[in-house]
């Protein structure tokens, strides 16, 4: 059996206690990082890249609705007859008889 040293104990506590310290203050770093992004990215108009996604997903719902729609466009109009357009006479020109 070997005897634990207390003062070796003590040492691998700190480092332990000192790395924990350092992952703490390098996730409070980072969310700073991110919150000054992020204000800098509002303040110039950009967008995240989630909402370019989402902006995409919607363009693709939206181009597949269209497309439905003209079709459904296009079958009622095979299915239709346009009616006979009546032309307009043109309006009769009075003659002056007092020549």
């Amino acid at each position: 059996m070997q005897n634990r040293n207390p003062f070796f104990d003590d040492m691998s506590r700190m480092a332990g206690d000192v790395m924990g310290l350092a992952k703490g203050m390098r996730d409070e770093v980072e969310g700073m990082v991110r919150a000054r992004l992020d204000d800098y990215l509002a303040r110039e108009g950009l967008v995240t890249r989630d909402d370019v996604d989402v902006l995409h997903q919607r363009i693709e719902l939206l181009e597949g609705k269209i497309m439905e729609l003209q079709q459904q466009l296009a079958d009622s109009q095979k299915t239709t007859k346009k009616p006979a357009t009546r032309t307009k006479a043109a309006p009769k020109k009075q003659v002056d008889s007092d020549s």
